[in-house]
């Protein structure tokens, strides 16, 4: 699954509940964080 995942990442956009580093706060703008993981509040 995770090879499906990283070939539709490196060209075609997936859905976000697939990706959920994809959707990130406006004010968040460093490194996108691993699956499952917040990002620190500053």
């Amino acid at each position: 699954m995770d090879t499906t995942v990283h070939r539709r990442v490196s060209g075609t956009p997936i859905p976000a509940s697939l990706t959920p580093s994809a959707p990130v706060h406006p004010e968040y703008s460093g490194p996108q964080p691993r699956p499952g993981c917040k990002p620190r509040p500053p």
